[in-house]
């Protein structure tokens, strides 16, 4: 069996709330599916067939791994703790305390870097890949033209390339990706940096791995039903769906990585 030399991070596909704030949360179970990367548990769980998978279980409206630390409530309603939704709704029932913060960034912020650290150092693959999902269109936006099926970031410009702030993967890397993807899924669904940048996630495991790291977003008009038939777990044609989009998206990455291997992309 092949192996490829990759870790995967799924920093936002759990649903899981620490027992400590269960009393607190307004939103139920399908409320924090939604809120977070549906699915994306099972979309994206390629073991054995890549080095190493780090699930993050607590759900992204509770704690999120791909927002710097100093992102604080009250302050950051969007931060590495929520005070809002995805879709602009309370979270808690009452303010969170300085203690609640510091509690969950110790107990679980803090265990998903290391572990991802220590994982890549002792694995050493050519590449680090944050899997995300993305709604079909902005819900605060209508405006916006819909999104592409494929988003992937490396913080840089539309081709990649380097703008103001230091890149996670070199630019021919993010141009290779998107070719391979398009191979599978067809010219014109891949967009580079657009509408998503990449989040803290890469931007601190490039920092403190020196590996390329990319931020991949899936649309979910691929995999996920409507939200009023949503279920907890992906079943009958949903179900069929991921899987054959899983083993789509495994070919692309081999391709890309065989790529790198044969130094076609520098």
């Amino acid at each position: 069996m092949k192996v490829l030399p990759i870790v995967i991070s799924i920093p936002h596909g759990g649903i899981e709330i620490p027992v400590y704030m269960k009393d607190n949360l307004i939103l139920d179970q399908l409320s924090l599916m939604y809120d977070g990367d549906t699915w994306t548990e099972h979309l994206y769980h390629f073991e054995p067939r890549v080095l190493h998978t780090a699930l993050m279980p607590v759900a992204r409206a509770v704690l999120d791994v791909n927002r710097l630390k100093s992102f604080l409530p009250p302050h950051e309603q969007d931060g590495v703790v929520k005070t809002i939704s995805t879709l602009n709704t309370p979270v808690w029932k009452r303010p969170l305390s300085v203690l609640d913060v510091e509690m969950l960034i110790k107990d679980y912020y803090d265990p998903y870097y290391q572990g991802l650290i220590e994982q890549t150092k002792r694995l050493k693959p050519l590449l680090g890949l944050d899997c995300h999902s993305m709604l079909a269109t902005d819900p605060f936006d209508q405006s916006q033209p819909k999104r592409p099926l494929f988003c992937i970031s490396n913080r840089g410009g539309f081709d990649g390339e380097f703008l103001d702030e230091p890149i996670t993967a070199p630019a021919a890397y993010m141009q290779a990706f998107k070719k391979q993807l398009e191979a599978v899924f067809g010219f014109g669904t891949v967009q580079i940096n657009q509408p998503f940048k990449g989040g803290a996630l890469i931007q601190q495991m490039h920092a403190l791995t020196n590996i390329p790291w990319i931020q991949l977003e899936i649309n979910r008009q691929l995999y996920v039903p409507d939200k009023e038939t949503l279920t907890l777990m992906p079943e009958g044609p949903w179900l069929m769906q991921i899987l054959v989009l899983k083993e789509q998206l495994f070919n692309a990455l081999e391709m890309f990585i065989e790529s790198i291997k044969q130094k076609k992309i520098l």
